[in-house]
């Protein structure tokens, strides 16, 4: 993480402008403010790896369903 380009005076006073753009304060803030993105990115993951879940589940039933039919 380094210092960007200021993008106004008002951000630079506030703290490091990150690359998306979003200013991190200087100080407590920034430890609070990584954790925070961080708990997002693990949330954002666990959501992922839940709906390939259902996926295969779906998978899994059609397969089913189709050696059902076969059997009648």
């Amino acid at each position: 993480m380094r210092i960007r380009a200021r993008r106004s005076t008002i951000q630079a006073k506030r703290g490091i402008i990150r690359a998306r753009g979003r200013v991190i304060h200087a100080g407590r803030g920034i430890i609070r403010t990584k954790r925070s993105l961080i708990r997002t990115k693990e949330a954002t993951i666990r959501t992922k790896r839940s709906l390939i879940r259902t996926k295969e589940a779906t998978i899994r039933t059609k397969r089913s369903l189709i050696r059902t039919k076969e059997a009648t």
